[in-house]
């Protein structure tokens, strides 16, 4: 399939310019790196509360919907909830304890060819320094049983705009963002027909994906990456 905004998506294209042109000035490098003509599936950090406003409007005007797996309890906010149905967000019940469940519409949508992001953190990072803190297996998961593209899409500046924590939110105009759209990480030799049944696969691409995204951090924030990830259970670094 071809990617291309339709129906209710090209309508929220509207609504989302209206604001988002005079409110954020997004430098974006690596539009070249999404596929146009298949399923892949997008792995971001996660700093604010307002990163999913950001990654919508980037592929919208890139003319690609895209499905972001987002906590079911915003699907029964009033007016939210039903935008995000209309655009077809996949909701992701975190208390669940099924994780082959949770997954298993992103992994339809990807084999149909569709666009899914991942926040593979699963929620806001709480690292000390706004580093991606230690992710979860679901991003891998999705790439061995699926078989799509994993791209790294990381940006930075959206934690000025809304804190972690916080309900406030600057709206002061061209507040400054930036996205870097990365190469697919390189998880070839880990595809085998039992996907992500083999959980030494599973681990190892949960260890590129995790390296990739810190590594990305870096580049964008122009700094040298810190020893180990911040597991937010353990409060510390702990080694990848």
């Amino acid at each position: 399939m071809t990617h291309r905004l339709t129906g209710f998506y090209r309508f929220a294209r509207g609504v989302f310019r209206s604001f988002m042109v005079p409110w954020m000035k997004i430098d974006v490098q690596g539009l070249e790196n999404l596929p146009k003509d298949r399923g892949f599936l997008l792995v971001c950090n996660h700093l604010s509360n307002i990163d999913a406003v950001c990654l919508l409007w980037v592929m919208m005007k890139a003319d690609i919907p895209v499905r972001i797996m987002a906590k079911s309890e915003l699907f029964k906010v009033p007016l939210l909830g039903g935008a995000m149905r209309r655009m077809q967000l996949l909701p992701v019940d975190r208390k669940s304890k099924e994780p082959g469940a949770i997954l298993a519409s992103a992994a339809k949508a990807l084999r149909d060819g569709e666009c899914v992001a991942i926040y593979p953190e699963g929620t806001l990072t709480t690292d000390p320094d706004e580093w991606p803190m230690r992710i979860k297996t679901g991003a891998a998961r999705l790439a061995l049983d699926t078989g799509v593209d994993v791209i790294p899409f990381i940006h930075w500046g959206e934690q000025k705009i809304m804190r972690s924590g916080s309900a406030l939110i600057d709206f002061r105009p061209q507040r400054k963002v930036s996205v870097r759209i990365g190469q697919p990480i390189d998880l070839d030799d880990l595809r085998h027909d039992t996907g992500s049944a083999d959980h030494h696969a599973v681990d190892e691409a949960t260890t590129r994906i995790q390296r990739t995204m810190i590594d990305q951090v870096a580049a964008l924030r122009g700094e040298d990456a810190p020893q180990g990830v911040w597991d937010r259970k353990l409060k510390k670094r702990v080694e990848i």
